[in-house]
């Protein structure tokens, strides 16, 4: 699997998920969001793989 680490995504942001991190889906995989609200469009750039 490659890494994603660096890459910038523009994401749907859903629910809010235990710790107050927003959860968006990009390409099959799960997507943390801080700082963002469900509904938001937003781009992120990934920081952890």
């Amino acid at each position: 699997m490659t890494s994603w680490l660096g890459r910038v995504l523009e994401v749907e942001v859903g629910p809010v998920a235990h710790g107050g991190h927003c959860v968006a889906r990009a390409d099959g995989r799960v997507v943390f969001v801080r700082h963002a609200l469900p509904g938001e469009r937003v781009r992120v750039e990934v920081t952890e793989d």
